[in-house]
């Protein structure tokens, strides 16, 4: 019995020394990159937007958790070449009939899963804009370099399902061209740095 016991111990804890392994990665918020893509039916518009902070976690290698908080009052417009009708579109979308910014100043995202694929993880996780959280996944790829991690990829969300209806044909009817897409893509290049070492959590 006491060499049962003695086995059952020293598995478990060689099983807590496997387990708990993790290197956490800080975003490195001005060298990552978001660009907004939103579609209507005469055309595109495009712009920026900052991440205020964000940690991705890898353990022995692989992808087990990513968080991040979107800053929603930096979105920037980089196609009108206009500055006043540029301005105008950028108000436009911190507006309360959009993002409501004044309201809800950040967006977040949190990963719950990840399925490695031939190019990199499908990701499973959390969006939350302006208080409304919906299940979202999107491929992601990530390469490490040293103590710095690259993961870049795109994520395409239904903007009506956060409350943003605004020329949306599925609640409007005779928009005819001035409907506005419900999908919004958000092209992401983010560059993180191991903070952690290595160190078991």
């Amino acid at each position: 019995m006491k060499k049962i016991m003695m086995m059952m111990c020293v598995a478990l804890c060689a099983m807590a020394f496997t387990n708990l392994h993790q290197d956490h990665f800080k975003v490195d918020t001005k060298k990552s990159s978001l660009k907004w893509i939103g579609s209507k039916v005469t055309g595109t518009h495009q712009g920026g937007i900052s991440i205020k902070e964000g940690t991705i976690s890898l353990e022995h290698g692989e992808l087990v958790g990513a968080q991040f908080t979107v800053d929603m009052t930096t979105i920037t417009n980089t196609d009108i070449e206009s500055e006043e009708y540029s301005q105008k579109l950028e108000n436009h979308l911190k507006a309360e009939d959009f993002f409501d910014v004044g309201n809800h100043p950040a967006a977040t995202f949190k990963m719950a899963t990840a399925t490695k694929t031939e190019n990199g993880y499908m990701v499973n996780g959390n969006l939350t804009i302006k208080e409304h959280t919906q299940e979202i996944s999107f491929e992601l790829a990530i390469q490490q370099r040293g103590n710095s991690l690259i993961a870049n990829g795109t994520m395409v969300f239904d903007r009506t399902q956060f409350d943003i209806i605004y020329r949306s044909g599925t609640f409007f009817g005779d928009l005819g061209d001035r409907a506005i897409s419900n999908d919004i893509s958000i092209e992401f290049n983010v560059i993180a740095e191991n903070k952690s070492n290595g160190k078991r959590n």
